[in-house]
């Protein structure tokens, strides 16, 4: 069994009943974070799970930062130069 991930070596796993779902485990050596998000799909008789990445310019901080900008920027009183 060839895990292609150095340093992992092959574990068997055994798909559980969890449910009506079924549940695979993850080896704790792959340091993968409780409630990290996967999608999965199928090739051919293989399972591919790749992490969802974020987007870092939706974050919830960002997202209030920059609300606030453009609170303060609409709360700014305009200065006649700045209508020439």
């Amino acid at each position: 069994m060839y895990t292609g991930i150095k340093g992992v070596r092959p574990m068997p796993i055994k798909a559980r009943k969890v449910g009506n779902s079924l549940t695979l485990t993850v080896p704790n050596t792959l340091n993968i974070p409780e409630g990290a998000l996967f999608s999965v799909k199928r090739e051919g008789t293989a399972l591919v799970y790749t992490p969802i990445q974020t987007n870092p310019f939706e974050t919830d901080e960002l997202m209030a930062y920059q609300a606030a900008f453009q609170q303060e920027e609409w709360e700014t009183e305009l200065l006649d130069s700045e209508w020439d």
